[in-house]
Order: structure tokens, then C-alpha cells, then sequence
């Protein structure tokens, strides 16, 4: 029997989904919700969760980045269960904040603990501003200072010739806090921080809501946004081969297709 009528995104000839696993901090609230409201028909979203306390310190803030990313192979092993096509590790800050070398280890963990391809947030956002040859950038977070400093080094050492002209941070330690933040939020932060010079703006976090904004807010700006989750979800349906136009996430997706 062949099945060549069946057109519907993400479903293989044999009737299997695609799905997409994501790793992310056990307070994340906005990761999940927003790959949920934007896949294709036939692509699922499946999580498991990282320990990830809330603090109140920057040295309290470190020491549970790491003690959650003690977690990965653990909860990335329960995550195969499910066989995912790909795997996602949703933390933009777990990522990037002891450097390169420690987010090609985060990939080299998920892969060797489930022997499946795996990306982060990290890797999915330089992937997007290399795709839409941004040169110069600013970015929005709403982290502190301190992070904010390891993020512009991180971006600029994973692609060369790229500039962050300006970032700056909404001052935010804990992750809950984050997650309560409504999307006009992200908006009007951003337009405030554009800077003329800029070629895109990039808005750091996976549980700071964005999704809703993104197209209004190149419309307004005239120039590209990428964002945490808008990235990942853009890296992760790219590796699976799903070719999806009616996703209104904004250039990357629009160029994309």
C-alpha cells in the first residue's frame, strides 16, 4: 500500500509523529507553552525537567545552573523513552555561561546518554543570526549585568565578525519571576534598547514570553528579531526537515521558506 496522498506535515509515510524533545529548568513555565501553540499539525512537544531552584544571589544562581546541569543525562535518558527525532536543551543561560567548550559538552552529554541529536538554545540562536547575517546586534534580557557580560563574550566568540553594539537586562536573578512577565513586556523593553545601528535585536531567555510580539515588533523596527524559543523551535523543526510557511514567527521563519 503506498501512502504518497498523505501530505500532512511532520508524518512520515508510516503514520509516525515527529517529536520534539525539550530539556528544561523545572520553573520554566513558557518554553513548553509557546512550542505547543506554534507547531505544525503532526509534530508533538514532549518535556522533561532539570531541577532548578530559585535563589536570590548571583553565587546561588551558579551553583544551581550547575547542579541542574548534573541532571542532563539523567533526564534526557527519560526523555528517550519517548524517541524524539531531536533533542532540545532549553536553558539559554545553562548554555552559555561557562563558555563554548561548555555547550558542546551539554550536546556531547544528551548524545551519549540517548544516542540522539541533540542542540541548545546557544547553538540554535548563533545558528539564526549567521542565517540572517546580522553583523551588528542588540540584545534584551532580563538578566543581570554580570550574565548579561558572559552572554555578549559568548555571542561574539561563536561568531566571528558579529557585534553586540548594546544589551542590557531587566536585573532579574530568580526564573519564576521571569516566567510571570506578559509579553508586552519583552516589547516595550525592546523598544526602548534599539539601537539605529543595529541590524536585529536578539531577546535572551526561554521563559520570558515573546512569541505573541515578535511580528509587531519587526514591523515596528524594521529589522529582524530572534529569540530564545523562536530559535530553538526554528533549529529543531529545520533538523526534523519540516518545511511549515504558516508559521508567523517573524523573518527567520518567513526567510526560511
Amino acid at each position: 500500500m503506498e501512502f504518497k496522498h498523505l501530505k500532512f506535515k511532520g508524518i512520515n509515510m508510516y503514520g509516525w509523529r515527529t517529536r520534539i524533545g525539550l530539556l528544561i529548568p523545572s520553573s520554566n513555565t513558557t518554553m513548553e507553552m509557546e512550542f505547543h501553540q506554534a507547531v505544525p499539525k503532526g509534530v508533538s512537544v514532549h518535556t522533561a525537567r532539570m531541577t532548578l531552584p530559585e535563589v536570590t544571589s548571583m553565587k546561588e544562581k551558579t551553583n544551581a545552573i550547575i547542579q541542574m546541569n548534573d541532571e542532563i543525562e539523567s533526564a534526557a535518558s527519560k526523555l528517550a523513552n519517548i524517541e524524539p527525532t531531536i533533542i532540545v536543551y532549553g536553558c539559554t543561560l545553562g548554555s552559555f555561561f561557562e563558555g563554548l567548550r561548555h555547550e558542546i559538552e551539554i550536546i556531547r552529554k544528551i548524545k551519549k546518554s540517548t544516542n540522539i541529536s541533540a542542540i541548545t538554545v546557544s547553538t540554535a540562536v548563533v545558528n539564526a543570526i549567521k542565517f540572517l547575517g546580522l553583523k551588528r546586534i542588540s540584545i534584551a534580557t532580563p538578566y543581570v549585568e554580570e550574565i548579561n557580560k558572559q552572554e555578549k563574550s559568548f555571542i561574539e566568540k561563536s561568531i566571528l565578525g558579529t557585534e553586540v553594539i548594546d544589551i542590557k537586562g531587566l536585573g532579574i536573578i530568580g526564573n519564576i519571576p521571569k516566567g510571570r512577565l506578559d509579553p508586552f513586556s519583552s516589547y516595550k523593553f525592546v523598544k526602548n534598547l534599539d539601537d539605529p545601528k543595529s541590524q536585529g535585536v536578539f531577546i535572551s531567555c526561554t521563559n520570558w514570553r515573546t512569541f505573541e510580539i515578535i511580528e509587531s515588533l519587526e514591523k515596528d523596527l524594521q529589522k529582524p528579531i530572534v529569540t530564545s524559543n523562536q530559535a530553538s523551535l526554528w533549529a529543531a523543526l529545520k533538523f526534523a526537515g519540516i518545511r511549515e510557511p504558516n508559521i508567523n514567527l517573524g523573518t527567520l521563519f518567513a526567510k526560511s521558506y
